[in-house]
């Protein structure tokens, strides 16, 4: 006889992983940075990551470093650089900002 399991997902897609308990997932949901009730620069339409990089011909090699940052294109002189994880993933956004706009046009 085959074995039924319920699992539950973050209702925002963000990719976190399925949990059997759905206190779990909720909880999750509540600080989860693709919530639009947390007004974060994930879901602004004003937050943009860039992606640079500079080249070093000064060092053997002529190595080139790269690093990732946020920016606000509401608050133009604001360039904001964030904490990366250990693995260097993840920019870490601001959460409930004053300056956020929605992505879908609803505040």
């Amino acid at each position: 006889m085959p074995i039924e399991y319920k699992i539950y997902g973050c209702q925002f897609m963000c990719g976190t992983r399925h949990r059997k308990n759905i206190k779990e997932i909720q909880e999750h949901e509540e600080k989860c940075w693709y919530n639009p009730k947390n007004k974060t620069c994930i879901t602004c339409s004003y937050g943009k990551i860039v992606s640079d990089f500079c080249d070093h011909p000064e060092m053997e090699g002529c190595p080139t470093e790269y690093w990732k940052y946020r920016e606000c294109h509401e608050e133009s002189n604001l360039e904001m650089e964030f904490k990366q994880n250990s693995f260097g993933q993840n920019i870490i956004p601001i959460t409930d900002c004053s300056k956020w706009k929605s992505k879908k046009g609803d505040n």
